[in-house]
């Protein structure tokens, strides 16, 4: 036996179950703490653990994972990445049952990475095996923060190496009782042993099946099941045993504060009722989900009376109200009931398969020889480590650590702080500074002293700004550099030890601050300091010069302001022109229309006239009147040969394979009959 085996809770072969029996003299309490080790024994736990692997989580105290699958499910789950953000803002982490109840009031209806499909369950039940830790300050009691207990198993001709069965505690005992003893443990375990014969469809199900009952309850999410685990899966290994769900519910009602997390009843506790439109339906989905889990739960009197474990996941605050209303049904006292060790995500009856799955498969591994504990009975010890560091990691942070600069000395880090923050009244102060009502851009009444100058004038080193003028001209602030260099006789001159050397000028990144070089440089009559030179600033700045600078700038911003308003006009003008413009084009085109729409309804009206009529237009009565009668002898003419066998048109004699007939006249050809349009208008 090698490596890493798994069986179901159900199906534990009968050979391990006698290696564990083989073994009850020698095999030691998980939950009782280890003897502080010695000094050799500790230098051989973190070779050991080094030998084996390197799977561990020190933030959350979980130690060695049973595989690196286990290891990257544990820090993908929220418990880890809310104890990665707890120790980044130095607080205290939150172990597995604290945040479980932190957590399950938050709103995760917007979350999409908390859904798992049934494809990807879990099969392992190695979540956190603890079986050493090398983070120095995650948990003080390793064994106290690891969910399995261990059975030492007796060696087989197949390994040397010590081997143990890891399970839930929670599957054995209740974390708020004592552990019980190993036979005890082991004699639960063998009654819950099923055989390994398939049933059939006609068969009935086997009597005293252990029957489990799951229960989630988290942000309005509601889901529960019955699971029946007697079933094995068909043509597989006798430790494979298929869930069978009796009973399953799952239902949902918006509770929780969207993007805010919380219950509607917590946060009415804690800032008062509010009075919105969706306060009030939190509040009313809230009473609807208690009453749909109570009916649930009454209706489901039989299971939960014939339940040997009740798994539970629900907010404290809502435990008594949705879980234990009724203590003829369901009782908090209950030796029945358990809570999740592990994370578990929103509840639905993927989730609540997967948390079944994982809490009834044992994991068979090796463990490190360092950790049997001869004087106990029973279990697998999981050591602790000191708090003291390791070598390898006192070596690490030695080659790791980065040169960091030199301490200063007070009252340089006070005075880098005030200058930074700009709190001229008390550098003042502190430079012992003549207090006076002159403002800051005038020369001081008196000369400072001595000391002062040789304080201002320090140099520091580059890592720290070189000198205080320096960090006040690259913190941008003005008044300050005004009052270094003309109340504290501050040197402009003064340059980097290194990089490009430059003076406290060049460093400034805001015209204000050049400015204030300049005006110091104008009260600089005596010229105490190189300020073109060595100080790189270009000139002077009066005041004189200042106020022609202001003019000027006044002056270019009045004839910008003019030209922008020359230019709004000379715009709206145009824009006037080119509407008048369109408007005069679209008048032209209106009146096209008009004039080309009445030329098409007078020649509609003449269209429809006949040709007659078109004839007939400008004629005289007497005109019109001799026009028709020679259309009438014409037409009876036409009849009179038509009777006599000859052509309406030409009176040539009509052949009967030759004749042509329109209306009542007959014609020799379609010539005539297109000469004699006349006789049809």
């Amino acid at each position: 036996m090698s490596g890493v085996q798994q069986f179901s809770l159900f199906g534990i072969p009968a050979h391990i179950l006698s290696l564990a029996e083989a073994s009850l003299s020698t095999t030691v309490e998980s939950e009782t703490p280890a003897a502080e080790p010695s000094q050799d024994g500790l230098d051989a736990d973190v070779d050991e653990h080094k030998a084996k692997s390197n799977y561990a989580c020190g933030t959350c105290g979980i130690g060695l994972f049973a595989s690196v699958d286990a290891q990257r499910s544990h820090f993908r789950s929220d418990w880890h990445a809310a104890n990665v953000k707890r120790r980044l803002s130095k607080q205290s982490t939150l172990s597995l049952p604290d945040f479980e109840a932190g957590n399950s009031t938050e709103s995760d209806s917007d979350s999409d990475t908390n859904d798992f499909d049934a494809d990807t369950l879990s099969n392992t039940a190695a979540n956190a095996l603890s079986l050493i830790d090398l983070d120095d300050e995650a948990v003080d009691d390793v064994a106290a923060g690891s969910p399995f207990v261990g059975l030492q198993l007796a060696s087989s001709q197949d390994s040397d190496q010590p081997m143990a069965l890891f399970i839930y505690k929670q599957i054995l005992f209740r974390k708020r009782d004592s552990p019980p003893s190993v036979r005890l443990m082991l004699d639960a375990i063998t009654a819950m042993q099923r055989p390994h014969t398939p049933l059939k469809a006609a068969q009935t199900p086997l009597p005293h099946t252990p029957k489990w009952t799951l229960i989630m309850i988290a942000a309005g999410h509601f889901a529960a099941a019955v699971f029946e685990a007697a079933t094995p899966k068909p043509g597989s290994s006798a430790t494979t045993f298929v869930p069978t769900v009796l009973e399953h519910k799952t239902f949902h009602r918006y509770t929780t504060r969207r993007k805010q997390g919380g219950a509607q009843s917590a946060n009415d506790s804690g800032k008062g009722k509010a009075n919105s439109a969706g306060a009030n339906l939190r509040r009313h989905n809230e009473m609807m989900l208690q009453q749909d889990i109570q009916n649930l739960l009454t209706q489901w009197e039989p299971y939960l009376a014939s339940s040997s474990h009740i798994f539970i996941r629900c907010p404290p605050r809502q435990m008594r109200k949705n879980i234990f209303f009724n203590d003829t049904l369901i009782s908090s006292s209950d030796p029945r009931i358990r809570s999740f060790p592990f994370i578990t995500h929103r509840p639905t009856l993927s989730e609540l398969t997967r948390a079944f799955e994982e809490l009834t498969t044992v994991t068979i591994r090796t463990v490190p020889a360092a950790s049997l504990n001869k004087s106990s009975c029973g279990v697998v010890d999981s050591p602790t480590v000191s708090k003291k560091k390791l070598p390898n990691q006192e070596e690490n942070t030695q080659t790791s650590a980065t040169p960091q600069p030199p301490s200063l000395q007070d009252p340089f880090p006070k005075l880098i702080d005030l200058i930074k923050r700009s709190k001229i009244p008390l550098l003042r102060q502190e430079l012992n500074l003549s207090i006076s009502e002159s403002p800051v851009n005038e020369p001081a009444p008196a000369a400072p002293s001595d000391d002062t100058i040789r304080l201002v004038n320090t140099r520091l080193d580059d890592a720290h700004g070189t000198s205080l003028l320096h960090i006040a001209s690259h913190a941008g602030h003005a008044d300050v550099v005004y009052l270094l260099l003309l109340h504290a006789g501050a040197d402009p001159t003064l340059r980097e030890a290194s990089g490009k050397q430059r003076p406290a000028y060049s460093v400034a990144e805001s015209k204000e601050v050049r400015d204030a070089f300049r005006r110091a440089y104008a009260f600089d009559e005596g010229g105490v300091f190189d300020w073109a030179g060595a100080g790189g600033v270009p000139s002077p700045l009066t005041n004189d010069l200042e106020a022609r600078q202001k003019e000027k700038e006044r002056e270019k911003r009045r004839k910008q302001k003019l030209k922008q308003k020359e230019s709004l006009e000379q715009r709206n003008k145009e824009q006037a022109e080119r509407a008048k413009e369109q408007e005069a084009e679209e008048a032209r085109e209106r009146a096209k229309q008009e004039e080309k729409a009445e030329r098409a309804k007078k020649a509609g009206v003449i269209g429809k006239l006949g040709k007659s009529d078109k004839e007939a237009m400008g004629m005289t009565p007497e005109r019109r009147a001799m026009l028709d009668r020679e259309k009438r002898a014409l037409a009876a003419e036409a009849r009179f040969r038509a009777q006599q066998g000859k052509c309406s048109n030409c009176a040539k004699v009509l052949t009967p394979s030759s004749t042509f007939e329109k209306f009542q006249y007959k014609y020799c050809s379609t010539e005539c009959v297109r000469n004699q349009i006349v006789l049809h208008n």
